[in-house]
């Protein structure tokens, strides 16, 4: 980590909304990065960032990005080759940080996440997890925020680690200059809650990969 810089990247998918944040007039993406960057100290990438399922292969092992980004407003569609890629990616140290932009999408998610991992459902985050402690703590879990999917974050655990996490609530509306509406301290958690996960997925992922860079 030492001389790499974070990178928030979004998963390119076909579907409507799969880009939101990334926009110069929301500037979701960035406004997290740059707040990321004071709290933390890291290097972050100077643009907001999409990959294609595809790209995910190409990747070196122990250099694919810790997590992907999703979101969107209404249906998932994917190809089973997509499927596979995104499967092996996790099962390979990836994480899916996902964020839920309206009713649709949170319904689009269940089945997606439920193809994404057979046997390995989808369930709530304890209070106590170490997602909600690390290096913010959150007693009562996740911040809520818009409700879209239901009030408490859902992830997929697969061996011992989260490789999905699911804001049913869409959090990077939250990082958007403005907040959307909300309040400031409010939208601050927010910022905390994604702090979070990219520690979370970045201390995994570089456990999980350590062969593959020594």
């Amino acid at each position: 980590m030492d001389n790499a810089k974070v990178r928030f990247i979004h998963l390119e998918y076909n579907g409507s909304g799969w880009d939101d944040g990334m926009q110069a007039a929301s500037r979701g993406d960035m406004n997290f990065l740059d707040r990321f960057h004071q709290l933390t100290g890291f290097k972050i990438a100077n643009q907001p960032e999409s990959n294609p399922i595809s790209l995910l292969r190409k990747y070196p092992k122990g250099f694919a990005p810790p997590f992907v980004y999703m979101t969107g407003r209404e249906s998932i569609n994917l190809t089973e080759g997509e499927y596979k890629t995104l499967r092996d990616y996790l099962l390979d140290g990836g994480m899916i940080f996902a964020s839920c932009s309206s009713p649709a999408w949170d319904r689009s998610f269940r089945v997606f996440a439920q193809r994404l991992m057979p046997g390995e459902p989808l369930v709530t985050i304890a209070d106590d997890d170490t997602l909600f402690q690390i290096p913010y703590t959150f007693p009562n879990g996740a911040p809520p925020l818009w409700h879209h999917g239901g009030f408490r974050a859902l992830g997929i655990k697969h061996k011992g680690r989260w490789c999905v996490f699911y804001h049913p609530g869409d959090i990077n509306d939250a990082w958007k200059t403005g907040h959307e509406g909300i309040d400031p301290a409010m939208a601050e958690g927010a910022i905390q809650m994604g702090v979070n996960i990219v520690y979370y997925s970045f201390t995994h992922y570089l456990e999980m990969t350590r062969k593959y860079r020594q």
